[in-house]
Parts: structure tokens; C-alpha cells; sequence
């Protein structure tokens, strides 16, 4: 049987595919570690809390039941101070929680009517019989049979 020698692989002046593209990922990492630790400083500097700690403060702010203006509130805490804390504003304006769609008095109430006096009988008339119940008015009168 003919067997025919396997040929080496010619060496690479260029680093292949998978060098290349850990490479660069190595840098990229780097990278963005040097830009954290310097956006980290920058924090330290301006008194900031840091973004664990606003992650950490948002997370437990998830937690909570809270409405939609507080729960924004509360954020801006956790943004300003890393703590949960409101952040009040000039032109704070404190949250509607009562009535339906309709105002609880649309026009000013009315004022109360005057009572109708007492109905007085009619002193002209005589004052009437009862009536005999066992008449009948198609009964004949008196005593024919």
C-alpha cells in the first residue's frame, strides 16, 4: 500500500483566528477595567456614593411595594446619596390618591328649599257623609220583588 508522509504545517508569520480574538478581548477587558477604576475616582472625588452602592440601594428599592412617584423618588435617592432616602425638590408636588373621575362637589351646593306650609281644608264645604258600602248603583231602590 502506497502511504504517502504528512506534510507539517507551514509556520504562520500572522497569530491564527482564535489568538487574535482572545487578543483583542484581553484588551477590551483592560479597557473597561481602567475606565471603571477611573469613573470609580472621578465618584470618590465628587463625593458620589459608589455603583455597588446604588445597585445594592436599587435592588432593594425593586423589593419594595411602592408607587410610581416614590418609587422615582426614591431612585433619585439612591443616585444622589446611595442610600434610600427621598430627594425632595422645589416644586414638589405631593402625590393624588383620593376620588373617582368626577370632583366631589362640581358647583357649589344649593342652598334648602323653604318647607311647604300645612294643607288647609276648605271651611265653604260641608263636611261629607260616609259613604253606605252595601248600596249598589244598579240595584233597584227600595223594596220591589
Amino acid at each position: 500500500m502506497w502511504c504517502r508522509r504528512k506534510r507539517a504545517p507551514a509556520p504562520r508569520a500572522t497569530p491564527s483566528g482564535h489568538e487574535r480574538a482572545d487578543r483583542l478581548e484581553s484588551e477590551r477587558r483592560a479597557d473597561e477595567a481602567a475606565e471603571r477604576k477611573e469613573r470609580e475616582r472621578q465618584r470618590k472625588e465628587s463625593g458620589l456614593p459608589s455603583e455597588a452602592a446604588i445597585q445594592q440601594c436599587l435592588n432593594t428599592l425593586g423589593r419594595m411595594n411602592l408607587d410610581s412617584s416614590r418609587r422615582s423618588e426614591m431612585e433619585n435617592g439612591c443616585y444622589a446619596t446611595g442610600k434610600i432616602e427621598p430627594v425632595y425638590t422645589e416644586s414638589y408636588q405631593q402625590p393624588y390618591y383620593g376620588g373617582g373621575y368626577y370632583p366631589a362637589y362640581p358647583y357649589p351646593p344649593r342652598p334648602p328649599r323653604p318647607p311647604y306650609p300645612p294643607p288647609t281644608p276648605p271651611k265653604d264645604r260641608p263636611t261629607a257623609k260616609p259613604v253606605d258600602l252595601y248600596k249598589v248603583p244598579g240595584a233597584p231602590r227600595g223594596s220591589e220583588r
